[in-house]
């Protein structure tokens, strides 16, 4: 397993993969579970990629 960067090219993938996993699991809280994968791919992935930029 390796992590890659949230992109909108892998958007379906990287729903899924929210959406299989628990909203709050060993501390980790899922914020995109149970949300539209419109709003997932409008709203949800740019913040992440904008929060990025800030970091760096």
């Amino acid at each position: 397993m390796y992590l890659k960067k949230l992109n909108l090219l892998d958007a379906k993938k990287e729903y899924i993969f929210f959406q299989n996993n628990k909203a709050l699991e060993n501390s980790f809280e899922n914020e995109y579970k149970n949300i539209s994968f419109e709003k997932f791919i409008s709203k949800s992935i740019p913040e992440r990629l904008n929060a990025e930029k800030e970091l760096t």
